[in-house]
């Protein structure tokens, strides 16, 4: 048996490879590890498919044109997580090993696969009944106060609030930013806390607004991945997506209440209908003016009609009373008359009944009262016969001793 260096070994290999795939081939695979040395200015990339791995670099001059194609076909640069279908030419290295050299990318793939994952976002949020739970919320009248999920430092939050303040009626609102990172792979997690942060906050917001403010379609990525659009669709307030982007909605357009291109054109609506509510309560309040004065003339009407029947009224009943009064008075000093007389009569017969009581005129018919230590005696028996007595009787006064038996 034939025995190789490893040297000899691989250069087999690489011949084997160059005869075996002579030409570029068109590769398909997922963007697993993506760098750019910022000396050499090579990209480096890791592709994956399935369980196969490969290396795969892009020389600088190629990068360059190939990248600023794709930016300007997709409105999206080359990044991790990318699923993408490149020219390349395979290569193997005696001392690297095997390598995938890229000369194109195809741009209508990268599109395709684009927007079929945001066909395959939609149709799962439709599977769970959340695409439009957002939308079936009712949007208040009046919205002045609501939270705001932006970056403090996004150009676009700043022309929203600026917007809001210098409004020419002058309207207030009040705002509650809640920060989030709105690109890049912090993004997701980043709008996802800024949703639990307002439902943990119990602030009864009127609506959340969602400001991004413009930036290349790979920018706006973030706004097309599942659990964005859920956090929007789950949200228990209407949300407002202000993500300023003209071409293309979003995912997470789809699943909010309301979606606008621009930040500004949030504040043109929330000023919009802050405005519809001023003139529809002072429309009420014309309305409740004249209806109010309509009462009132009815109400002095009517009042006036009572005045004047009870005007009538009184003086009838004045007549009236002044007949019955007189009927009173007369039959009142009769009644009187007689209970006088009648008083007067049972006076004098009590008058006459205590006189006959009286002591002075029981003894002046013959009667006495004996009286012995100050004691009114009543019976013979109650004599004290060692004691004196008095008797009084009508003509005097006389005090008396028992002697003898």
């Amino acid at each position: 048996m034939a025995v190789y260096s490893l040297t000899e070994l691989n250069q087999h290999i690489r011949e084997t490879i160059e005869n075996e795939y002579p030409e570029a081939l068109w590769i398909r695979a997922e963007i697993f590890a993506f760098q750019v040395n910022p000396m050499s200015g090579h990209c480096y990339m890791e592709l994956t498919e399935g369980n196969a791995r490969a290396k795969a670099m892009v020389w600088k001059k190629t990068y360059e044109i190939l990248s600023r194609k794709f930016q300007i076909g997709t409105g999206m640069g080359l990044q991790k997580g990318m699923a993408v279908q490149f020219l390349a030419k395979v290569e193997y290295h005696i001392q690297y090993g095997l390598s995938l050299v890229v000369w194109d990318v195809d741009i209508e793939f990268s599109l395709g696969e684009k927007a079929k994952k945001r066909a395959e976002v939609v149709r799962k949020l439709e599977a769970e009944g959340l695409l439009r739970k957002n939308a079936s919320l009712p949007l208040p009248d009046l919205i002045q106060h609501f939270a705001v999920i932006s970056s403090a430092t996004a150009a676009g939050f700043q022309d929203f609030i600026v917007h809001l303040k210098e409004n020419p009626f002058g309207f207030a609102f009040g705002y509650q930013l809640f920060s989030a990172q709105m690109q890049g792979n912090e993004a997701i997690g980043a709008i996802s806390q800024a949703f639990e942060n307002i439902i943990a906050s119990g602030i009864p917001f009127q609506a959340v607004v969602i400001i991004r403010g413009g930036g290349s379609a790979g920018d706006l990525q973030v706004f097309d991945e599942y659990e964005v659009a859920k956090c929007i669709s789950e949200c228990p307030i209407a949300v407002l997506t202000g993500i300023g982007h003209e071409r293309d909605e979003s995912v997470a357009d789809q699943a909010a209440h309301s979606k606008f291109k621009t930040p500004t054109a949030v504040a043109d609506f929330l000023i919009e209908k802050l405005m519809l509510a001023d003139q529809s309560a002072g429309e009420q309040g014309m309305e409740i003016c004249r209806r109010l004065q309509g009462q009132w003339q009815k109400q002095w009407t009517d009042y006036q009609n009572i005045i004047q029947e009870c005007h009538l009224g009184f003086r009838k009943s004045l007549y009236n009373n002044e007949r019955e009064t007189g009927n009173l008075i007369q039959k009142t000093v009769l009644k009187l008359g007689e209970k006088f007389r009648s008083v007067k009569e049972e006076f004098q017969t009590q008058e006459t009944r205590i006189f006959e009581l009286n002591p002075l005129a029981i003894l002046k018919k013959g009667y006495a009262m004996i009286d012995q230590s100050g004691n009114r005696i009543h019976q013979i028996q109650a004599i004290n016969p060692d004691l004196p007595f008095s008797i009084t009787m009508n003509d005097g006064k006389k005090e008396v001793k028992i002697s003898g038996n």
